[in-house]
């Protein structure tokens, strides 16, 4: 039986061999060439305004303060955010003595994002620490800290600038978490010291920049 068909030169089959095995590397490297058109990684820093609420509204007075933040990307939409913050808190009474409290938290969990390449939204949750920094002017009452755990979570927007993978974002969101039990510096009048653990509500605005990493 005669059979019908085109054979290939053993140059030719070698290159055809060639361009097979060659076809997806090279798409391959050509989606690798052109990356992944969101950014991998996000820095910001922000302003905050930190507002107690419940019991501990009435001892102390919120206060302004400063944010940092990193994200990476973790798979698709979701991301690990790290947080960094610091604000203060004040209490007065009288013309002689000021109490002073200071918050420095870090705090780490993830952040689902959605929306489109001008406006990014984002839902996110965290654990961590929080320490806060006590201090009395015009007392004798020795400076103390005291260290707790932190839980919360939150709600943001972004507006997108820039490149989609190299974007600027003017970021504005809010957070609400509980700490744990804290010492916090009073006057003397107060007995110098309440220990509790705080509800704050955190507004914040501030610039983010992505990087494709």
């Amino acid at each position: 039986m005669r059979t019908f068909g085109t054979r290939l030169a053993p140059g030719a089959s070698g290159l055809a061999m060639s361009l097979l095995l060659l076809t997806p590397a090279s798409a391959v490297t050509q989606e690798a060439s052109e990356g992944n058109p969101h950014p991998n990684w996000e820095l910001g820093a922000a302003v905050t305004g930190n507002f107690l609420t419940g019991v501990s509204s009435e001892l102390l007075d919120g206060g302004f303060g400063l944010l940092g933040f990193a994200g990476r990307r973790a798979a698709g939409p979701l991301w690990v955010r790290f947080d960094a913050s610091y604000f203060g808190l004040e209490e007065q009474r009288g013309q002689s003595e000021v109490a002073d409290n200071s918050l420095l938290s870090l705090v780490l969990g993830p952040e689902a994002g959605f929306g489109s390449s001008l406006l990014r939204g984002y839902l996110r949750a965290y654990g961590g620490l929080v320490v806060n920094f006590q201090s009395r002017a015009g007392s004798s009452l020795d400076t103390q800290s005291s260290t707790a755990g932190m839980l919360g979570g939150g709600v943001g927007i972004q507006l997108l600038l820039g490149s989609p993978r190299r974007p600027i974002a003017i970021d504005f969101g809010g957070d609400i978490s509980r700490t744990g039990a804290l010492q916090f510096a009073r006057t003397s009048a107060s007995d110098g010291v309440t220990e509790q653990d705080v509800v704050i509500l955190t507004l914040h605005l501030g610039v983010s920049f992505g990087l494709p990493g």
